[in-house]
C-alpha cells in the first residue's frame, strides 16, 4: 500500500531510515485526544529516542563501576542526557496534545425549549435560540500565540450577534452563505429544510454592516440597518429588502417572526421554541411558502389555530404533543 503524503513531517525528518514510522507517529500526534502526559508516555518517547541515537556498536553510553561491582552512569554525561531527553519527549508530546486541543472546536448548542447566551473570546455576545449550534476555533486562534486570520464561527440554526469591533474580520458561515462584518449586531437565520433541499439562510441587521455572500459564489451584498437578505439554494443572487428594526431577532423577547418559509419550518420552530413534538399529518400540505408576525406568543395552541384557520386544516393535541392535519 502506497505511504499517505507527508507534507506535514519536517523536511530533516523525512530522510530518516525510520521515516515511515515517524510519519505514523506524526499522524498520531496530530490526531491526539487533548489529555495530560503520563510518565509510562515519556518512558516510551524516552525509549524509542535513545534507540535512535544510540552508537552502532548498541552500547547506550559510558559506565563506571562504583562500590559493590553496581554499573551506574558516568555523573554529567548519561544522567543528564537522559534526564534532558524525558523533558524533550515529554515537551514533543504535550505540544502535539496542545495543538491538536486547538484543531478541536469549540461547540455549544441550545436545546429544544431554551437560549443561550454566549461571550466569544474577543467579547462578541451570541444569543443561540432553542435548537442551534454554534463551533468556533479556541481563543479564534490556529495555536496558542497564533491567531487566526478571522473570527470564523459556523451556526446551524438561529442566533443574534453582538460583534464587538476589531482589526480581524469575524465571519459567520451559515448554510450556502457567509457573513462578514467588524463590528454590528445582526440577525441570522439557518433552518434545514424537511425535503433535503438544502439550508435557506436569512441574515438581518439591527445596526452596522453586513457583507452576504454566497457560500459557493462570488456574489455578495452590504446590508445596512433595516435591511434583509435570504441565500437559497438555487435561488441566485441575495436580493436586498426592508426589515422593521424591531422584528429582527424578536424571537429573544419572545415574539415569532418567519419570512417566506413553508408550514413545516413554522411548525418545526414552534416545536423548538417550546420543547414539544407537532405532527403534519399530510407533508403536502406544508410546501406553501408563509409569513408570520407574533409579537409575543404566550403558547403553540394559539399560533397553531391560526395557521389551521389560515391553511384550511385541523389541529389536536397528542399524548406526546400536537398534530396538524
Amino acid at each position: 500500500m502506497k505511504n499517505q503524503p507527508d507534507t506535514a513531517l519536517p523536511p530533516e525528518l523525512r530522510v530518516e531510515e525510520d521515516a515511515d514510522e515517524l510519519r505514523k507517529a506524526w499522524r498520531v500526534l496530530a490526531a491526539a485526544v487533548p489529555r495530560p502526559v503520563t510518565p509510562d508516555e515519556t518512558d516510551r518517547a524516552w525509549e524509542a529516542l535513545s534507540r535512535r541515537l544510540a552508537p552502532a556498536d548498541g552500547m547506550g553510553g559510558s559506565q563506571v563501576v562504583g562500590a559493590g561491582g553496581v554499573a551506574r552512569e558516568r555523573p554529567g554525561t548519561g544522567g543528564w542526557a537522559r534526564a534532558l531527553l524525558r523533558a524533550a519527549a515529554g515537551l514533543v508530546l504535550l505540544v502535539g496534545a496542545t495543538a491538536a486541543w486547538y484543531a478541536v472546536p469549540v461547540s455549544r448548542t441550545a436545546a429544544p425549549g431554551e437560549r443561550l447566551t454566549l461571550i466569544l473570546p474577543d467579547g462578541s455576545a451570541v444569543e443561540l435560540n432553542a435548537g442551534s449550534t454554534l463551533r468556533y476555533r479556541r481563543s479564534f486562534s490556529l495555536l496558542p500565540g497564533l491567531p487566526a486570520g478571522s473570527r470564523a464561527v459556523r451556526l446551524e440554526g438561529e442566533a443574534f450577534f453582538r460583534v464587538e469591533p476589531g482589526v480581524r474580520p469575524f465571519r459567520v458561515a451559515a448554510g450556502d452563505a457567509s457573513v462578514r462584518v467588524l463590528g454590528t449586531r445582526f440577525n441570522v437565520r439557518a433552518r434545514g429544510g424537511d425535503d433535503g433541499s438544502g439550508v435557506p439562510v436569512r441574515v438581518e441587521v439591527e445596526e452596522g454592516r453586513v457583507e452576504v455572500w454566497e457560500a459557493e459564489g462570488s456574489r455578495s451584498l452590504i446590508l445596512t440597518a433595516g435591511q434583509a437578505a435570504r441565500v437559497a439554494p438555487g435561488s441566485g443572487a441575495p436580493a436586498r429588502e426592508e426589515v422593521p428594526l424591531d422584528r429582527v431577532g424578536l424571537w429573544r423577547s419572545g415574539g415569532l417572526t418567519v419570512v417566506d418559509e413553508p408550514l413545516s419550518a413554522i411548525l418545526r420552530e414552534l416545536s423548538l421554541r417550546f420543547g414539544v413534538r407537532i405532527l403534519l399529518s399530510d407533508p403536502a400540505a406544508g410546501t406553501e411558502l408563509l409569513s408570520v408576525y407574533y409579537p409575543a406568543v404566550s403558547s403553540v395552541e394559539t399560533v397553531l389555530a391560526d395557521l389551521a384557520t389560515q391553511q384550511d386544516l385541523r389541529y389536536r393535541r397528542t399524548n406526546d404533543g400536537w398534530e396538524v392535519f
